[in-house]
């Protein structure tokens, strides 16, 4: 793979692709993918950043405690 591409395999017995698709799309990701790319002319998200993030599941989003007060 070239530098500019990362290729995300999923465990669909885990998570469903159109949910990954919608959950990435999310204000809550776009901004923390934002916050991980580096501060080049053109910012770039490497795999190894790509690899540490979290997708988080209905009750396990660490927002989910603060939505329900």
């Amino acid at each position: 793979l070239v530098r500019s591409v990362a290729v995300i395999c999923l465990k669909t017995e885990r998570i469903l692709p159109m949910y990954l698709v919608h959950y990435l799309q999310t204000e809550y990701m776009q901004i923390k993918m934002k916050k991980e790319a580096n501060a080049a002319a053109q910012p770039n998200l490497f795999q190894n950043q790509i690899k540490k993030l979290r997708i988080y599941a209905g009750a396990e989003h660490p927002h989910t405690a603060q939505l329900a007060k």
